[in-house]
């Protein structure tokens, strides 16, 4: 029987260098079996009921030894199986514990005689490899346990390292210091203390998080040098962990060149992430049969290794064999049973999957085959879009951070279809292969036609930013998801950890949970796509997921303090299925859609439904309750001020079903919701006073915004002309893009015959319509009887404004009586310094055809020139014929648009107090430079907060406008009482769009947060034991002592209850300040003389920060 689909697509035969040798060694040939299909349904449940918590089998993981009893090949087979090879001379090593390969070796005539394929010499890329000729052929009583042979070639697997650049001047003894500057053509250097920093990792190594008693296994297939995981670890300020466990499956593979810098890289960046995980890498050597990847991965996973694994290499889907891709969904399949978190490469070649990233150009689609099982969590790359390097300090600190904080980040692309070379780009697509698995159906963005989107997540993969590694006592910037895959394997070990060092299986169904959780963990993917030469990929515009980055990167410290796992989509008793998955709304709109429960397993029981939605944005449901076979009817309202979506950018609608009974079975369903703002018109003209001459002309540009929903044409109309006056319009009508901002330009032209009266400041009436919407600009109009001099000069306003690094032109009129004739030359005086003038002609014949000539004056300003404090005075001249005119005229220079975020405090301080845990209020205001449009409901305003300790929550006010102006809002920081005690650096992150050129402006202020421990206050009275005695006429003075256990925010205030009549209390100082914790008022008690006797208590309070203390002393009178 023949076992088709597993012939290499590049052993064709016009490559096709003969058969080798007879005698030639294939050595660790993979033989893959598989499985009755009943046995392998039993597999999928298990799968799901292990990753579904409330599932009695939740988190039972098996030992490789159960699962090679439960799901592997029974003895009996591999008898048969092992028999027959061993019967044409192959030896064959121990079974594997998953009991589902056999690994065996033997000659090339061995393998014709067995399998009846021959093993040719082909020519692949300028290089020979050996490869089967054909499919090969097993006998058929076989057919029934053996899947096929993995492969009997020796090209191998592409390790997913981008690029490698030396570090000059770097070596073991002499490291410099190091910046993540440009100091290196155009790379920065990546250290762990700035991964840390960026990806919020020290909040967890300050509790203690750090990879204590987790491991991890990496796969490789070359030997390492030891010392170089020291000295990285060591110039890296990395605290002293356990040294890496180098595994070896078979013979030492030795050094080898590329593998051992993939090893390198993936050991020291893992276990920089993680300090104190203990990192097992597994290497197996490659032979003529079988890669050493393959092999090392199955030993990992067969001998449950560790609970966490890292694969840092790729193989095009499309072009694996049906045994390569029933191997690794096997290896997968299996890691998730034993509670192994499989992590994978997405690739390093962008969407064309098929091609090495170090090539030219490439065609057709494809992903990495061995990360696209669900099973597996396939690791993309992303680039830090850092723009003017603000995220960066000037100099290192401890460990060489100088990262500040969180980067926002785009889809790495550094390929030459975004301004780099080659191919270098996140890996991402769609498989052909598997079908989309039940976690990621419905997630926005992950619409891939029913089949398996990738990846699944994404870290930094950039040269822009690439990683520092040792390697051979030497330095090196490495980049590409070679390095993404290992660190958020070190994040998962992270979770591991705080999990009581439980494994957790597929990290895939905790991860798409996590989208409904109370906290979202992920930085979603802000723009960029993985497009190269030659293919077209996806792009990324913040939506929850693309196929590009999948769900974006991490904050570990919400991922790994908040990992709840709660896998969306996995259907334990129900499912629901809305009939829409997108849904456009304009604000001040409503519309439906409806949701059907259908039961799963015999579930009969009440499903209640309840939903989320965007800012101003409501959900109700008709009914609330349904069953099974019910359908309830979702109505979506969008307030008149609900903030529009960013283009390609929906938000979510989350629709949670919840049944009813123990488990409480949960079902969630997303449908991507675009809010778009109702139609927008305005009209804009680049003078308020125009000023024509009798039989002369003058220009006036028009500018015409529309946005939000609009579409169709814009017609223009002016009235009030006087009389005599005409015009002609560059454009009457023009018909912007629909359903976009957009801005347009039109010149109208006005002529005054020569007998027009003369007349002073007319108003104008310029009208813009369309889609039931209209604008209107109302400029002046003189006209003027011509000066008495033959040539004279007229502009569209005399005031001129250019922001520096920009220009701006201006319409002028030359105006020539008609007896003159020849040229006439223009030009300009005055210019401030960085600003300089071009006229559309300096030069033009006058002639008694043509008395009236426009022309366009540009004036630009370089990016440095000097911001005008006052208007400069400037002269337009004309001369020519003998005569000469000029025209008066003032330029500012007024500053580039740009924004600034300024606190009411750059420090905070929070007490983990009382009942409200503590609190404090940062004011922030977004100050505008330059000229910036606000949308009117301020959507365009965005403000959020990052590094955030565990156990405090901020939430920011609505925005408003301040007494200038200025968006403000008020960011509420709040620790609980269990809040994570220290000194933390907050980072707040400002971002604001113009409504009319849609251009984003950025800013950010770090913020020093203090969070204090438990207060509380304590008072006493030392100097009296139980009873205070006085008489008529007399007093006391009593000390009070007040202390706390730690600083207050405000001073204490003293309080007296419960004076007898006659009685007259004073403190020496109220309210009260502590210095070192401690303080100390005198209590003055005084006694009138007639006061009656009187024998009873009194009450001293104080107060501060929530807190209160009091003591109650007995007092008689007598």
């Amino acid at each position: 029987m023949t076992l088709y689909g597993n012939t290499p697509r590049w052993a064709a035969p016009q490559f096709d260098l003969g058969p080798i040798a007879p005698e030639t060694r294939l050595d660790r040939i993979v033989l893959q079996l598989k499985i009755d299909p009943a046995r392998q349904r039993s597999l999928d449940g298990l799968l799901l009921a292990q990753h579904q918590p409330g599932s009695a089998l939740f988190h039972r993981w098996l030992t490789p030894a159960e699962f090679g009893q439960r799901f592997g090949v029974s003895d009996q087979e591999l008898a048969r199986v092992t028999g027959w090879l061993a019967s044409h001379g192959f030896q064959i090593e121990p079974i594997p514990t998953g009991r589902r390969l056999i690994l065996f070796s033997g000659t090339e005539g061995a393998v014709e005689d067995a399998f009846h394929v021959q093993v040719h010499r082909y020519t692949v890329g300028g290089q020979v490899h050996i490869a089967n000729s054909q499919d090969p052929q097993i006998p058929r009583a076989l057919a029934n346990v053996v899947e096929g042979i993995l492969s009997l070639h020796d090209l191998p697997r592409q390790s997913q390292i981008a690029r490698e650049i030396p570090v000059g001047g770097l070596d073991a003894v002499h490291p410099p210091r190091l910046r993540p500057l440009y100091t290196q053509g155009t790379t920065h250097y990546l250290f762990p203390a700035d991964f840390a920093t960026i990806y919020d990792l020290n909040p967890l190594y300050t509790t203690g998080i750090s990879g204590a008693g987790a491991s991890i296994a990496i796969v490789g297939r070359s030997n390492i040098v030891p010392g170089d995981v020291t000295e990285f670890r060591s110039f890296a300020n990395l605290p002293g962990g356990p040294a890496p466990n180098v595994i070896l499956d078979g013979t030492d593979p030795g050094l080898v060149p590329g593998d051992q810098d993939e090893a390198t890289l993936d050991i020291e960046w893992s276990g920089a992430v993680a300090p104190a995980v203990t990192v097992n890498y597994v290497a197996a050597a490659s032979t003529s049969a079988t890669d050493g990847v393959d092999l090392a991965a199955a030993y990992v996973v067969n001998n449950r290794t560790a609970l966490v694994m890292s694969t840092s290499f790729a193989t095009c889907e499309s072009q694996m064999g049906t045994t390569e891709l029933a191997f690794y969904n096997s290896l997968w399949t299996q890691a998730a049973s034993e509670g192994i978190s499989a992590f994978v490469a997405a690739g390093d070649s962008g969407a064309a999957g098929c091609s090495v990233g170090s090539a030219s150009a490439a065609s057709g689609q494809a992903i990495n085959g061995m990360c696209s099982s669900p099973w597996a969590t396939c690791v993309g790359g992303t680039e830090f879009n850092e723009g003017d390097n603000t995220y960066w300090n000037p100099t290192d600190g401890p460990g060489n951070e100088s990262a500040l904080g969180y980067i926002p980040e785009v889809v790495w692309n550094e390929s030459g279809a975004n301004g780099g070379s080659l191919l270098w780009a996140s890996g991402g697509g769609v498989s052909t292969v598997y079908p989309q698995p039940p976690w990621q159906a419905g997630v926005p963005g992950a619409n891939s036609n029913g089949m398996r989107a990738v990846p699944d997540v994404a870290l930094t993969a950039a040269e822009h930013d690439g990683y520092l590694v040792c390697l051979n006592g030497s330095w090196y910037v490495f980049s590409g998801t070679s390095a993404s895959s290992p660190t958020f394997a070190a994040i998962m070990a992270l979770v591991t950890e705080r999990q009581n060092g439980a494994g957790q299986g597929s990290a895939n169904p905790g991860l798409y949970g996590m989208l409904t959780a109370a906290i979202n963990p992920f930085h979603t993917t802000l723009g960029g796509n993985n497009s190269v030469p030659g293919v077209a990929g996806y792009s990324a515009s913040g939506t929850l997921y693309n196929l590009a980055t999948g769900l974006g990167s991490v904050d570990a410290l919400e991922l790994v303090d908040n990992w709840v796992f709660n896998p969306a989509g996995i259907a334990e008793s129900f499912t629901l299925k809305p009939s829409i998955t997108a849904l456009t709304l304009v604000a001040g709109r409503s519309a439906t859609f409806t949701v059907a429960a259908s039961a799963t397993s015999g579930y009969a029981g009440v499903i209640t439904l309840t939903g989320t939605a965007p800012l101003g944005v409501t959900l109700s449901f008709q009914p609330a309750t349904i069953t099974p076979g019910q359908s309830a009817t979702v109505t979506v309202t969008a307030s008149a001020s609900a903030p529009a979506s960013p283009a390609g950018q929906p938000g979510a609608i989350t629709i949670t079903g919840t049944g009813e009974g123990a488990s409480a079975a949960k079902q969630t369903l997303f449908v991507a919701l675009t809010v778009q703002t109702a139609p927008q018109l305005s009209l804009t003209s680049s003078a308020s006073a125009l000023t024509v001459l009798q039989g002369g002309s003058t220009s006036i540009i028009l500018t015409i915004a529309t946005g939000g929903v609009y579409s169709g044409p814009v017609t223009l109309s002016v009235t009030g002309l006087p009389g005599g006056v005409t015009t002609t319009w560059s454009q009457s009508t023009i018909t912007p893009p629909a359903n976009t901002a957009a801005t347009s330009a039109v010149t109208l032209t006005l002529s005054a015959a020569a007998s027009a009266p003369t007349i002073s400041n007319a108003p104008l009436r310029i009208t813009a319509s369309g889609d039931n919407l209209q604008a209107i600009a109302t400029p002046t109009l003189t006209v003027v009887a011509p000066a008495s001099a033959a040539l004279s000069l007229s502009a569209s306003s005399s005031s001129f404004t250019v922001v520096a690094g920009a220009s701006t032109v201006i319409p002028v009129t030359v105006h020539t009586a008609k007896n003159v004739s020849g040229p006439i030359t223009v030009g300009i005086s005055g210019l401030p310094a960085g600003v300089v003038a071009t006229w559309s002609t300096t030069r033009f014949e006058a002639s008694a055809a043509q008395t009236s000539t426009p022309l366009t004056l540009t004036l630009q300003a370089i990016p440095t020139a000097p911001i005008t404090v006052a208007p400069v005075p400037l002269t337009l001249v004309a001369f020519g014929d003998g005569l000469d005119a000029s025209f008066p005229a003032t330029l500012a220079v007024s500053q580039p648009s740009s924004i600034q975020l300024a606190l009411d405090s750059n420090s905070a301080s929070l007490n983990t107090n009382s009942a409200t845990g503590g609190a404090v209020n940062l004011v922030a205001t977004i100050k505008r430079l330059g000229s910036i449009t606000l949308a009117s409901n301020l959507s365009d305003v965005r403000l959020s907060v990052r590094g955030l300790p565990a156990g405090v929550s901020a939430n920011w006010s609505a925005v408003t406008l301040d007494a200038a102006g200025e968006p403000q809002a008020t960011l509420s920081i709040t620790a609980t009482l269990t809040a994570q005690i220290g000194d933390f650096r907050l980072l707040l992150l400002s971002s604001v769009t113009d409504a009319v050129s849609g251009a984003a402006y950025y800013a950010m202020q770090p913020v020093a947060l203090a969070v204090h421990p438990a207060n509380s206050l304590t008072l006493t009275v030392p100097a009296v034991d139980s009873k205070l005695l006085l008489t008529p006429g007399g007093g006391a003075e009593v000390p009070v002592q007040v202390s706390a256990q730690a600083p207050l925010l405000d001073p204490v205030r003293l309080t007296i209850m419960g004076l007898p009549r006659g009685v007259t209390a004073a403190w020496s100082a109220n309210p009260l300040t502590l210095s070192g914790g401690a303080a100390t008022a005198t209590l003055a008690l005084r006694v009138d003389p007639s006061t009656r006797p009187f024998f009873g208590a009194i009450r001293i309070a104080a107060a501060a920060d929530g807190l209160a203390a009091q003591q109650t002393i007995a007092i008689s009178i007598y």
